[in-house]
This record gives C-alpha cells, structure tokens and sequence, in this order.
C-alpha cells in the first residue's frame, strides 16, 4: 500500500473514531492514567450528542448549551452517554445564563459506568449535584470531587421526584420534571449497580485518597458498595450551609441479586469536618432480605454514628470507631448476626451511649466492643452473647445485656464469663467466674444505683443481665 492510500485509510479510521465519541483528543490516556472523555447523549430534550471539549485538561460543561431545564429551571438535566474523567483532568459544571432559579442539577449517564479518576466540580449555584448510572459509578483512588450544595450518587437510572414523577431510561423529556428529587429508585436487580471508592487509576507516586467536599449530606447509594483495598475516602459535609452532616452508604438489595457493603483491608473511611458516617444495607421494600455489612482486617472506619444492616450480618475484622452524643446514641445493628472478630473492635469514643443489637442472631465477640459511657447489647431471645477467650465487651458506666441466654463463655470450664466493674466502668472478659459460677463484681465509681463494694465504698458500674 503506498503513502497515499494509507493516509486515507488512517483519515477514515479517525473519522470513524470520532463519530463514534472516541476521539483522540478526549480519548488517549495520559502517561499513568485511564483516559478521559465526555460526550452527551442528544437525550432528554437536546438532539444533537456532541463531545465537550477539552481545553487544557479541563471539560467545561455549560448548562446553557449543554443541558435541559425544567420549566421553572429548578433542575437542570444533563445526559451523557460516555463521561470519564481522567486522573490529570478535570471537569466543571458552570452555568454561562439561565440558572438563577437552579438548585438541583442532575447528571446522568447512559450505558456506560460513571468514572471519575480526576477532578469533578460543580460551580452551579449552591445546587444539590445528582450522578447516576445503571452502569456503577467508580471514583478512582486520586479523585477530588467538590460542589456546593448536598452530592448524591446513584448506581441506577432511576430518579423518584416528591411529585411522583420519575426520570428513568423511558423518560424523553426532563423539562416538565419540576419537583425536587426525592430519592433514587431500585427496581430490578442488577449487577452492574456498584459504586467503588478508589478504584486503581493506573497513577504513579500519588496519594491514593479520594476526597469528596459538600455543603450538606453526601448519599453514596447502590446495590453495592466497596472501598477498594488501601485506598482512604475522605469526606467533608459540613459546610457553610449546614450545622451537621453526614456521609450515608445504602446498598439496597433487589430480589436476589447481589448486595452489599465492604470496606476491603487496609483502607480507611472518614468524615473529617465534624458530621458523621452511616452505613446501612436494606431492600427496595418487597424483599425480606439485604446485603452483609463487612469491614476486612486492617480497615477503619471514623466517626460512625449508625451501622445497620436490617436483615443481614454485620462482621468487623478491622476498627470502627463510633461517635454518639450525649443526645444521640450511636448505634450497630444486625439483621443476622453481629460478629466483631478476632483483631476487630468497635469503640464509641463520643460523650454518649453505644447500642449494639442483633435481631436473629448472636452478638459474638472475639475482638474488643467498647463504649465510653453505657452500652446496652441486646439479642434475640434464642440467642447469646458469645465473649471468647480473646474477646472483651466493655462499659465506661454501666453494661446492659437484654436477650436469652446472655452472657456465655464457650472455652471455660464453666461456661460463664466474668464481668467486671471497676474505676472506669464495667467489662466482660473471656475469663472464668468466681464464687460459685456467678460473675464476679468489684467495686468502680460510675453507675445510676451507686452501688458499693464492701470493701472500698465507692460507687460501681452495674452490669444488668442474667448469666446461664
């Protein structure tokens, strides 16, 4: 083939590329990333798809040419079909007219994953900022994602409004979609629907953490949920238009399909701007059944205030470290069962309580679960607290056990463990009792009945429960 020919041939091929929104432009990796592109979808209103430009490294995306409004301008809709930002680059939502109204803007992504390895900003406004995708949605282990009103991210193409209106994939115009959004809807079961917190970018001799910034609640929600292994998600929510806030992780089951939340060993979860983190798997509201909550060995989770799972199993191999109020308890809920295993610990370090209930299973503790103040563990009548050799479950004040059998010691002679209640509260060690198979309790200064030991005269710790 001569030169010419092979000109033309590489012409036609570029060509083909870039009608298919895979310019070189937007579409070669930088030197240690992925590779980034936008480029919408001609859907919900708009009807010609174009690629966004990229400038400098950064896509400047333009509510005014780029997106729908509803008709009041409440929402602003863009759709795209290809939206991956590269670890070097950056993208930013702005509005050039128009937005003067705006408080929501809602980006969805048609059939492919949202992927945000760089940089995502929204300067809208103080606008809420919705991102969906049927495909997951994947924040990469360098991604830096800052807007200025409340984030909610959704694996799913479904967005319920408070006037019952829906924006799903059978949706063609968003201009009469005027309510504000109530909340995202999981109907089918779908594997695809993940969300991953600092999945690998391909980057060299970066941090590896994941930095998300919001005035208001970040809602991170999906039929499952990972934070890759050694990566670190820091959140900050309380901003200037919000007193308190939280980050929230859902992962809804639907039907059978897979669900679930996981934080994989060595990575760390954290809300660093005073609000708080929850954790919850639950179902769409037919289902009798949710995903497993699980924190691999070498994981932490900071500031948790509620980690829930409602039908399902709670198992701790890392740390969490909760945070209650002295108005607010801190709460971890199983479904199933609640394990905090060998190695694992969940402590409340806040200036309140710590609940910790298991609705058909055990509590077993083979690790450490602490409270600063009053902890109250609470089990299923058939079931027990199972404290092993290696385990401690400890009160800063006062240890309430409701359940059956309560408070067993498997490897010990008796079968019974101690419980405790000294200068800082009382604890349940996996050791043998004394006097006669019944806990032994020795004499502390905390406690509502300030009752006394024998000996010393100062008020104790009470532990409450029946030993068997």
């Amino acid at each position: 083939m001569n030169k010419f020919r092979r000109s033309k041939v590489y012409c036609a091929i570029v060509i083909a590329m870039n009608l298919a929104g895979l310019g070189e432009a937007n579409a070669d990796p930088t030197s240690d990333g992925i590779g980034g592109q936008l480029k919408t979808d001609g859907q919900l209103g708009l009807t010609t798809p174009r690629d966004i430009p990229k400038n400098n490294g950064v896509y400047n995306v333009d509510a005014k040419g780029d997106a729908v409004f509803s008709s009041s301008g409440k929402n602003v809709f863009f759709s795209f079909s290809n939206f991956r930002i590269d670890t070097n680059e950056s993208a930013v939502f702005d509005c050039s007219a128009g937005c003067g109204n705006t408080s929501n803007v809602i980006t969805r992504v048609n059939s492919n994953p949202a992927e945000v390895y760089g940089n995502l900003t929204s300067k809208i406004n103080s606008a809420n900022f919705y991102l969906l995708s049927d495909q997951g949605v994947i924040f990469g282990k360098n991604a830096t994602i800052d807007v200025p009103g409340a984030l909610h991210v959704g694996a799913t193409n479904t967005l319920i409004f408070s006037a019952g209106q829906n924006l799903d994939g059978n949706t063609t115009n968003a201009s009469t979609l005027d309510a504000d959004p109530k909340a995202f809807g999981f109907l089918i079961a779908n594997s695809l629907s993940k969300i991953t917190l600092g999945e690998d970018d391909k980057s060299v001799g970066k941090p590896n953490i994941t930095h998300i910034t919001a005035s208001g609640p970040v809602e991170l929600s999906a039929e499952q949920v990972e934070v890759a292994a050694g990566s670190t998600l820091d959140a900050k929510t309380k901003g200037t238009n919000t007193i308190s806030s939280t980050l929230d992780i859902k992962a809804i089951q639907v039907g059978n399909g897979p669900s679930g939340i996981t934080i994989r060993n060595g990575s760390n979860l954290t809300e660093s701007s005073g609000g708080k983190v929850t954790l919850e798997t639950s179902n769409s509201g037919v289902d009798t059944q949710s995903g497993n909550i699980t924190v691999e060995s070498g994981a932490t989770v900071n500031n948790v205030s509620s980690l829930k799972s409602d039908f399902s199993n709670v198992t701790v191999k890392g740390t969490v470290n909760m945070v209650s109020t002295v108005a607010k308890a801190s709460t971890v809920s199983a479904g199933g069962i609640l394990t905090v295993d060998t190695g694992g610990t969940v402590e409340d370090k806040g200036d309140g309580n710590l609940t910790v209930a298991a609705v058909t299973g055990p509590v077993n503790v083979n690790g450490l679960l602490k409270s600063s103040g009053d902890l109250t563990v609470t089990v299923n009548p058939s079931a027990s607290i199972l404290t092993a050799t290696t385990g401690t479950t400890q009160a800063g004040k006062n240890l309430n056990v409701q359940g059956g059998h309560r408070l067993i010691e498997r490897r010990h002679h008796h079968g019974k463990p101690r419980c405790h209640c000294a200068r800082d509260g009382c604890e349940l060690v996996g050791r043998s009792p004394s006097h006669g198979g019944q806990p032994r309790i020795r004499g502390g200064r905390w406690g509502h009945q300030r009752q006394r030991d024998w000996h010393s005269q100062r008020p104790r710790g009470q532990c409450v429960g029946v030993w068997q």
